[in-house]
């Protein structure tokens, strides 16, 4: 680290100052056209990806430090020329870059302290050492997906949002979808009108348009009554300064409510991800001021996480084959519980759902709060596991299902996978559970394989088959001392393109997040319907054609 290097704060405060200037949203809705908009003719391939995996591409949470910056005064829509947008655009970028090498020269810093006295690597991966990490992990869900849960999700909630908030999940979604899809429109149908922009490249003048919505036009299109898209602009509409986003971690009110007004009746809205994310987040805060119906609703979203893990897992190993809500006797007493158990031949997996999410206080990397998360949901959940796993090892217990019917265990089990699941998205997961999880292992009881619903959904997806599945769980922990990625997507798309049997000869490898660009295309085409390939090359297509 230079003895010149600016500190995070300093840093901070001049991206502050740099947000406050005068038409400065126009910078930002060129940045956000530059690093998201994803440009094809004919069917949408891997390579139109590539300038997202570009390392100077922002990710979502430094546009959200942006835009909670600049939202810390009244918003300027004033016009700015072509050579101001662009100067603004080249000092964000410093900018930012600087603040990564301010992060990572201290988690340098502080690795090498560590190192020269001796310590565990265990003891490495501390507190504000996290932080960093948190910050710039790659998002483990897409887009799509937070589209597609939400309203299974909060279904069970609809009489609540409907008399509290003055909408339905199904109504909030129509109003996203639609701001979505008519964000798209206009840059489809803008692109002439825009001149010669590259891919990657900001545009030569404002794009502001592109991404400034009215609720009556939303209505139109939506199909949805203009008092329920006011609603749904209501609850997702920043209000406020943002007075207490001070520093990289602090609560940012931009991922709750990314609905910027404008003051001319319309408000901004830069991404789909963004209101998909906070749809699917945001309800958890509303119900939670509620004290009569908050336990209603942790109820609601530990049951979605079990019943979304049950229905994914069923469509690979078949109905029969999954239970849900398991009880553990030994004589009349019950030993252990699981959320969901599948059984497949000599082969168990247990799944343990939590719905814990991760505090403001470890966002911003304080110690005690990681940990404390940490253990609250994946370490719990873990053990909940393994107390089951050591209940069907031992062959002296009974199971019984959330009907009371007996549920047969197989004569030998050969191997059971501990599975933890959790509802929301928690930043770097893999790598949290790397360096916190306490387990224990053997032959037969695996390591736990840490995952989100997110995860959970495209293994199921894009390994459909039980053996496919399988397989890839027994290799994947197998090489999880070995693997170092940004999220698991990665493991996995490079498992399709080349099967993940690392050799012994190897100890560390490295992937690139670029791998996962055919499995992100492939996942669009399922889910968006654009004409893509469905399936990556890889091991999924080496053999099609032939007997086996």
């Amino acid at each position: 680290m230079h003895s010149t290097q600016r500190s995070e704060a300093e840093v901070f405060e001049e991206l502050r100052i740099l947000t406050a200037q005068p038409g400065y949203v126009h910078t930002v809705a060129g940045i956000c056209y530059r690093d998201n908009l994803v440009s094809f003719q004919g069917e949408y391939k891997a390579s139109d990806l590539e300038h997202l995996f570009d390392r100077k591409r922002l990710n979502r949470n430094e546009v959200s430090t942006l835009l909670g910056l600049m939202m810390r005064q009244p918003l300027d829509l004033a016009e700015v020329d072509e050579a101001t947008l662009r100067s603004y655009a080249s000092r964000t970028d410093e900018l930012l870059g600087e603040l990564h090498d301010a992060m990572t020269g201290l988690t340098i810093g502080e690795l090498v302290t560590q190192a020269q006295q001796g310590a565990a690597m265990d003891d490495f991966w501390q507190g504000a050492m996290m932080k960093e990490p948190i910050f710039y992990g790659t998002e483990s869900a897409y887009s799509f997906q937070y589209r597609d849960f939400f309203a299974e999700k909060y279904a069970p909630d609809d009489d609540w949002l409907e008399r509290v908030m003055g909408f339905s999940s199904t109504q909030a979604l129509r109003v996203a979808s639609a701001m979505c899809s008519l964000m798209d429109a206009r840059a489809t149908n803008g692109a002439g009108s825009l001149g010669e922009i590259q891919v990657g490249e900001i545009p030569t003048g404002s794009v502001l348009e592109l991404f400034e919505f009215t609720a009556q036009e939303i209505a139109q299109r939506s199909g949805q009554e203009l008092a329920v898209v006011q609603a749904v602009f209501k609850a997702l509409m920043f209000s406020g300064d943002n007075g207490q986003f001070k520093e990289v971690g602090d609560f940012n009110q931009i991922a709750a409510t990314p609905l910027l007004p404008t003051g001319r009746g319309s408000v901004l809205l830069f991404s789909h991800y963004s209101i998909y994310e906070a749809l699917y987040e945001s309800p958890f805060f509303w119900m939670n001021q509620d004290k009569e119906y908050k336990q209603q609703a942790s109820d609601n979203r530990g049951a979605f996480t079990e019943q979304f893990s049950q229905r994914r897992l069923a469509s690979v190993f078949g109905k029969a084959n999954v239970y849900t809500n398991i009880n553990l006797f030994e004589g009349k007493r019950i030993v252990a519980e699981a959320d969901v158990l599948v059984i497949f031949g000599d082969r168990i997996i247990i799944v343990q759902a939590k719905a814990k999410k991760l505090t403001l206080a470890a966002r911003k990397g304080s110690d005690g709060h990681i940990k404390a998360d940490f253990a609250a949901a994946i370490q719990k959940a873990y053990d909940q596991g393994a107390e089951c796993a050591a209940a069907i090892n031992s062959g002296k217990c009974r199971l019984e299902d959330d009907r009371g019917q007996a549920v047969v265990l197989p004569k030998q089990v050969k191997e059971i996978y501990p599975f933890c699941v959790v509802s929301d998205h928690y930043p770097a997961l893999a790598f949290q559970a790397s360096q916190y999880l306490k387990y224990t292992a053997d032959e037969i009881v695996r390591p736990p394989f840490v995952m989100d619903v997110f995860l959970l959904d495209v293994l199921a997806e894009m390994l459909g088959t039980p053996l496919r599945f399988l397989s890839y769980v027994r290799m994947r922990l197998e090489s999880a001392q070995k693997l170092m990625m940004g999220h698991e997507l990665t493991a996995l798309a490079y498992h399709l393109r080349c099967n993940l049997w690392l050799d012994d000869e190897y100890n560390m490898v490295m992937l690139e997040d670029s791998i996962a660009a055919d499995l992100d295309t492939a996942m669009a085409a399922r889910r968006e319907g654009l004409p893509g390939q469905r399936v990556p090359e890889g091991i999924l297509t080496k053999m099609k054609g032939t007997y086996y």
